[in-house]
């Protein structure tokens, strides 16, 4: 536990130079990763090209590289996803996974171009970790790429024994601190203040919180035409008192046009939850269920969203007692087609 505080404030009264001749020298694991860390968190003019060094040295701890990989992970900036491209070819399949999924949250879609390319992965994890970045691309960017497979009907869970969750309008304060602290982790995503409502269920308190412009009527309606990333989940972590991304809503145009499908996924890939939105002129009616899984409840959710009014109403809204939908089941997302 005191290295691990120790790497957290590491370096704070040094020099960039000193920092920089610290991973230079390579002598301590938990000393380059400190030294590492600080030089991102202070936004170092050093940070780059000691973040290149690392990354191209075959001898440097993967500790090291691993952390290069995050902070770049939340910096969305060409030069790091250049950075970045020029190591998807790495062997080692945690670093690899890193990789991608750094350039899934800051790419643009000549990163998902140059991921179309890599031939899968020998592992597993891996290989789902890539899989998952190509689609979080094509729905941040909108694409209609490599979209995830709503599931079967048999997929999803009943509540059984449920009990109610709370909706209430959050305060400007609340929503203004949880954007804050999910910035860093959400880089090229804007989170709007106007429109998002908070959800209570027992003692967990969630925010539900529209992407971009989503809030607005004309941009929402766009769903309709093209994938989207309008909202995402932001959970409450009691013991550390911030806001943690949980879940990104992704959307899709249904088969028929009729219907968006929409998609609750874990920002480490997961499916957890499935639905669908129906547009009308009152406003977006949508109802949402649990995919059978470890990571999520069983939840029964259904209401409006009235963009003119930027106002919530649930007509239900139930989660089941027990913290998994399902024991010991982790259902990984399925393309929608050999097309996308």
């Amino acid at each position: 536990m005191g290295m691990s505080i120790d790497i957290e404030s590491f370096g704070e009264d040094l020099a960039d130079d000193e920092l920089a001749k610290i991973i230079q020298e390579k002598r301590a694991g938990h000393r380059v990763v400190g030294a590492l860390k600080e030089l991102s968190r202070r936004e170092s003019s050093r940070r780059l090209d000691t973040f290149r060094e690392v990354l191209d040295d075959p001898e440097q701890d993967r500790r090291a590289k691993m952390t290069v990989v995050r902070a770049l992970g939340t910096e969305p900036r060409l030069e790091s996803q250049e950075l970045l491209l020029r190591h998807t070819d790495v062997e080692n399949p945690s670093l690899f996974a890193g990789v991608v999924q750094a350039l899934g949250e800051i790419g643009n879609e000549q990163a998902l171009e140059h991921l179309e390319q890599i031939n899968g992965h020998d592992d597993a994890v891996a290989r789902r970790t890539l899989e998952f970045a190509k689609s979080l691309l094509g729905y941040r960017l909108r694409l209609n790429r490599h979209l995830i497979a709503p599931p079967s009907e048999a997929d999803l869970v009943e509540v059984r024994d449920g009990i109610h969750c709370e909706a209430s309008e959050p305060r400007l304060a609340t929503i203004r601190k949880a954007l804050k602290d999910v910035k860093k982790h959400l880089p090229t995503i804007s989170l709007a203040e106007e429109g998002a409502v908070a959800l209570a269920c027992r003692s967990n308190e969630k925010l539900i919180v529209f992407t971009d412009e989503f809030h607005r009527r004309e941009v929402l309606e766009t769903i309709r035409e093209r994938s989207a990333l309008p909202l995402v989940k932001l959970k409450n972590g009691l013991s550390l008192e911030r806001y943690f991304l949980d879940t990104y809503f992704f959307t899709q145009p249904s088969e028929d046009r009729e219907e968006v499908t929409l998609l609750g996924v874990r920002p480490t890939g997961e499916l957890t939850y499935a639905g669908g939105i129906q547009i009308t002129d009152e406003g977006f009616n949508f109802i949402l269920r649990s995919v059978g899984s470890r990571y999520a409840s069983a939840i029964q959710v259904e209401g409006r969203y009235a963009p003119d009014g930027r106002a919530w109403e649930f007509t239900q809204a139930v989660t089941s007692t027990k913290v998994a939908a399902r024991e010991n089941v982790a259902r990984t997302p399925r393309r929608a087609s050999p097309n996308h």
